[in-house]
């Protein structure tokens, strides 16, 4: 809901099963089920939590802000028969650190999840990673990594370290390619592992 004015409002659907799903490119479909709860990150990022026995936890992208999500992506799903995800948080001292409430009715067993979204343990947020592919956004935070590029694309990665501390220190990117075809989750699935030595720059 958008406040116009002082007597005008609009509504607007943020995301349902017709949103794009960020793996596929298609309408997320059935993988979306009673959304009950959202959270929001320090970068601005919605999180759709699920009511739902296991649920899931969606990430949704509003990347032009208009209330209308252009993408939308599994970020945690909830393996554990008979529980569900029943809320999640932030920590307000470290963005990175996310805080899930995992309800199981039939036990009382309930539990609270906490883990820390940092791509790179032990860097004490002095490494960052941007990518972007066809001169698209640069993505950061957490949980926003290259999920694919096909021939031809154009990937630019920006490598940063905020502190200085990793400044032209050497760095190595591991890249999967993937025959077309065979996705990485199957087992056996031809694909060319390549390590490109690099160094980390100022930007």
């Amino acid at each position: 809901v958008e406040l116009v004015s002082g007597s005008q409002a609009v509504v607007r659907v943020f995301a349902d099963r017709n949103s794009i799903n960020e793996a596929t490119g298609a309408a997320l479909g059935s993988h979306l089920t009673s959304p009950d709860n959202l959270a929001v990150d320090a970068w601005g990022n919605v999180y759709i939590v699920e009511d739902n026995n296991p649920g899931h936890i969606f990430q949704a992208r509003d990347l032009d802000q208009d209330g209308v999500a252009e993408t939308v992506a599994l970020f945690l799903s909830n393996g554990v028969g008979g529980s569900e995800p029943s809320g999640l948080i932030f920590d307000p001292n470290d963005p990175y650190r996310a805080i899930c409430c995992v309800q199981h009715p039939s036990s009382g067993n309930d539990a609270l999840w906490s883990f820390d979204l940092r791509p790179y343990d032990g860097t004490n947020d002095s490494l960052d990673l941007l990518t972007t592919i066809n001169g698209g956004e640069l993505t950061t935070g957490p949980a926003r990594y290259v999920k694919g590029a096909r021939a031809f694309d154009q990937m630019i990665i920006h490598l940063n370290s905020p502190t200085g501390k990793f400044n032209f220190g050497p760095v190595i990117f591991f890249y999967d390619l993937f025959v077309t075809g065979f996705p990485a989750s199957v087992p056996g699935s031809p694909f060319l592992h390549v390590d490109i030595p690099s160094t980390v720059v100022v930007l």
